[in-house]
């Protein structure tokens, strides 16, 4: 909401003042070999250029052009009426501001920004402490503070992701770990033999592992989270209705996810005689118990669940792989050691 909010002072906010790559590209854009000329004295302050334009780089007469904020869309150039914008090969700069702002006033400014923003975005503990269930990381991502030093949000692994599970983070993974991925398995789950996620990560962040790995082939499985049932949800549990359809769709082999059979008291839908109170049935029903040493956070329930406002069953990131700490039993921690 705050960045949205910036865009009303600074057109673009995102791009201009935080966006690394947004940095990296104005600077190569300083050394274009296309770019544009104006012809200040044909302008009749009209400022139809300047309503058109798309990145904030001043295309008015009178002014001179932000070339590193310029998108070369050209649109400027076919709003005049007067003909003063030209864009061309080899343009000349006189026109063009060429060295950025390092009036002593902006100069502090800027380092005082940067100076707050490192440490605001570290003043939480959510990293090695008070675990967000929703931060639910590809297969193969290392620890997570080493999964945020070397994360550059390229969105690759979004991008190759064929369930279309995993997004950009928002606030899950704190101020540091915005736009990073995590999985959101209402809209995919993660299939269960892909492995692109990491073929395509660029720095690491995402391991190389291979299909053995994942599926656990002579070797344990990789989890990315556990799934866990809202009994006061789910139809076998809590209306007496069967329901399978969680279980069917377990990719585990075995089963992750098992039933319980069982005979279940259910009121009838027809109401009683005189308007009594509808008869009691009996109704057989298959209620589902996750087995957590089988489960690897996959997803694949939460998406199929019939559920549709809050799904019955759904998964969180404890139990992953990755973490020596965010674990549901307490066998492997200091609370059992002596």
């Amino acid at each position: 909401v705050a960045i949205l909010f910036m865009n009303r002072f600074i057109p673009r906010f995102w791009c201009r003042v935080l966006c690394p790559l947004g940095a990296f590209l104005g600077v190569i854009a300083k050394h274009a070999l296309f770019g544009m000329e104006k012809d200040h004295a044909k302008c009749t302050d009209c400022n139809l250029c300047l309503v058109h334009c798309q990145g904030a780089d001043s295309p008015q007469g009178g002014v001179k052009w932000r070339q590193d904020e310029c998108h070369m869309c050209m649109i400027c150039e076919s709003a005049c009426p007067e003909d003063v914008i030209k864009f061309r090969f080899l343009p000349g700069r006189t026109s063009t501001i060429g060295q950025p702002d390092l009036a002593r006033r902006t100069a502090i400014a800027t380092a005082a920004a940067g100076a707050v923003a490192i440490p605001a975005t570290r003043i939480a503990d959510v990293i090695d402490a008070n675990y967000d269930h929703r931060v639910i990381r590809p297969p193969g991502s290392v620890e997570e503070r080493e999964f945020l030093e070397r994360c550059i949000r390229c969105a690759e692994c979004m991008k190759v992701c064929p369930n279309n599970a995993l997004h950009p983070a928002w606030f899950e993974a704190g101020v540091e770990g915005m736009w990073t991925p995590i999985l959101i398995a209402r809209v995919g789950y993660c299939e269960h033999s892909c492995v692109l996620c990491g073929d395509v990560c660029p720095t690491g962040a995402i391991q190389k592992i291979t299909e053995a790995q994942k599926l656990g082939i002579n070797q344990k499985p990789i989890s990315i989270g556990t799934a866990f049932f809202d009994h006061g949800r789910c139809l076998p549990w809590s209306m007496g209705t069967p329901c399978i359809v969680c279980e069917e769709f377990c990719p585990t082999s075995p089963k992750a996810i098992w039933v319980e059979n069982l005979e279940v008291p259910k009121r009838s839908s027809t109401p009683g005689p005189d308007g009594h109170e509808p008869p009691m049935e009996s109704v057989k029903v298959q209620r589902p118990h996750v087995d957590p040493s089988l489960c690897i956070g996959c997803g694949a329930c939460e998406k199929v669940c019939p559920i549709q406002d809050k799904p019955a069953v759904y998964v969180t990131s404890v139990g992953e792989t990755r973490s020596k700490t965010n674990i549901i039993l307490l066998e492997n921690t200091s609370y059992t050691q002596t």
